[in-house]
């Protein structure tokens, strides 16, 4: 049985995924097909959040309170939208304002993570004992989160190629979107 990752090696294991999860939502945001998903070395196991050290799970409670604040902030999408439909906006201007809110969203969500990936670095650091379930935690709230980040840029390219199909859903679906972070907190962070 190996040892847990400590020291460098742990911090460069926590910046790979942080990296990588940036790559990810690049490629997406352009309308790419995505890198595959961040693969943990086999040595890491795995740990309920709930597990982990008090400072660990605040970072995720951050993280997922600036998330939930980030997907609110889109809400004002559906307002726009509104707005082409009754003919108040053009459709172009509605599309721009898409685009700078789906950039806007790419790095709200960069910046959290970077902060997380920081709080996560720190706490290794102070828990050697626990690495591995704080990096297995931290590889899996990247997973969802960035899963989520990819709904939301697959969701503004529909809205943009066809703003009057998708109009009537970007409410629900950034509802929906707040239900899942909501659910997933509820479940991971107790």
């Amino acid at each position: 049985m190996s040892s847990p990752p400590a020291g460098a090696e742990f911090k460069n294991l926590v910046r790979s995924i942080h990296a990588h999860g940036k790559l990810h939502m690049a490629e997406v945001s352009a309308g790419r097909t995505p890198p595959a998903k961040h693969v943990l070395p086999s040595h890491i196991s795995t740990a309920k959040v709930t597990d982990l050290p008090a400072e660990v799970r605040e970072a995720f409670d951050v993280f997922v309170t600036g998330t939930q604040e980030l997907v609110a902030e889109n809400m004002d999408v559906a307002a726009a939208v509104q707005q082409f439909l009754k003919g108040d906006r053009t459709k172009s201007d509605v599309q721009d304002l898409i685009r700078k809110q789906a950039e806007k969203y790419r790095l709200g969500a960069n910046d959290l993570f970077h902060v997380l990936t920081e709080k996560i670095i720190e706490s290794g650091g102070a828990h050697p004992d626990q690495v591995d379930e704080i990096f297995a935690a931290f590889n899996e709230v990247n997973d969802f989160f960035t899963d989520r980040f990819d709904d939301v840029a697959r969701f503004y390219r529909k809205l943009i190629e066809n703003v009057s199909e998708q109009a009537n859903q970007v409410s629900s679906f950034f509802q929906n979107l707040q239900k899942q972070i909501q659910d997933w907190r509820a479940d991971n962070l107790g």
